[in-house]
């Protein structure tokens, strides 16, 4: 149920009394009503499904990630490896010194900050639409025609909640320890993640060329000792802050295309991608993955433009040379690409570039992958 409606911002001011000094720069926050949602999706990968139904009480999550300035109020030293002006998203820290922000901006403002849930950030980021594939939709995050243009810049919109999420191009730390399986019995109610687990998960992401790595559900993880440069984070509020005024009611705007960054690779212990081919045969379009042993996968289909997508979980790309696209021109199959992501686990991503869409079958062997693609 798509939601109109009216959102309300939440910020300090000089007009609170406490002892935090007038200037520091605090997040700002937005309302997320308490009810259920349908979290995950069967779009996604086997460790964003099966969708299920999870209800949380009402907090107040960050309108948008930290940002560099509002970070360097608690570690004046800190640099983000990224876009490292005051107003972009803080990257390159753990999740263990997102927690000593916490600790820090709570002792300033008596508000008592944490980071969401991967719950609580699931339902903010959904804006209170059920079923969408982004913050604002099902539009694509960015238009066929920006997809190759490097300078363009989407503007920030708010999703039904005010939350502004997605088209940055990066993830963001969230409380919970990470479980491939953890949907198959999370709680219904505040599910917090499981009790144990080497990695925390992230959620988000967002690369230019690909707007699947950016849907709602898209879930990943990290070491919470790395400090990724493509890894941020937002705070969270169970209770409506102290010392607040709120902004005048305004009618929500449509939400933006967003500006998806590419991944680095990930090594260590995965399943080889040795080689992507592609070939015209009969009256259709054959591409083979060859990999050093079976593996798992899933395909997606976009449009606008076409495309065919393949997942491969726990794989590592290992082609030989730079080359990882090969062109055909041939039966509306205009070339394949592959690329790596650094996800927990895994996945390289191997994309089907059409003029029209075409049907396929994939034919599993035990160690490659044929796919037949014809009208």
């Amino acid at each position: 149920m798509k939601i109109r409606g009216i959102i309300c911002c939440v910020t300090l001011t000089a007009a609170w009394m406490g002892a935090a000094p007038l200037d520091l720069p605090v997040p700002e926050v937005v309302l997320v009503p308490a009810g259920a949602f349908s979290m995950g999706s069967e779009e996604g990968a086997s460790w964003e499904k099966p969708p299920h139904r999870v209800e949380t009480g009402e907090f107040w999550i960050g309108k948008r990630p930290v940002s560099n300035g509002e970070f360097r109020a608690f570690q004046p030293q800190h640099h983000s490896p990224g876009d490292d002006g005051d107003q972009a998203p803080v990257t390159g820290i753990t999740w263990q010194a997102a927690q000593d922000y916490f600790r820090w901006l709570s002792e300033k403002t008596g508000n008592g900050y944490r980071l969401p849930s991967e719950a609580e950030w699931e339902k903010a980021v959904r804006g209170g639409l059920e079923g969408k594939k982004y913050p604002w939709g099902d539009e694509p995050p960015v238009p066929e025609d920006k997809l190759k243009d490097e300078g363009f810049r989407p503007a920030e919109r708010p999703n039904g909640y005010g939350v502004i999420a997605g088209g940055n191009g990066l993830w963001e730390w969230t409380a919970d320890r990470y479980s491939a399986d953890y949907y198959q019995n999370s709680p219904a109610v505040n599910p917090q993640g499981p009790a144990s687990g080497e990695f925390r998960v992230l959620r988000g992401g967002g690369y230019r060329s690909d707007p699947n790595s950016m849907r709602n559900w898209n879930r990943g993880s990290s070491r919470p000792k790395a400090a990724p440069d493509i890894v941020t984070f937002r705070v969270l509020l169970e209770s409506k802050p102290k010392a607040v005024q709120i902004s005048e009611s305004r009618p929500v705007t449509r939400p933006t295309r967003s500006m998806p960054v590419a991944a680095a690779g990930t090594a260590g212990g995965l399943i080889a991608l040795n080689s992507v081919e592609i070939r015209a045969e009969g009256a259709g379009v054959i591409v083979a993955i060859a990999t050093d042993r079976p593996a798992k996968y899933k395909t997606m289909v976009l449009s606008a433009p076409d495309r065919l997508v393949i997942d491969l979980a726990g794989a590592l790309v290992k082609t030989p040379g730079r080359g990882r696209s090969a062109k055909l021109n041939q039966f509306s199959v205009k070339g394949v690409r592959w690329a790596q992501f650094k996800l927990n686990p895994a996945v390289a991503r191997i994309v089907v570039d059409m003029d029209a869409r075409l049907d396929f079958k994939v034919d599993v062997r035990a160690s490659q992958l044929l796919v037949r693609l014809q009208r």
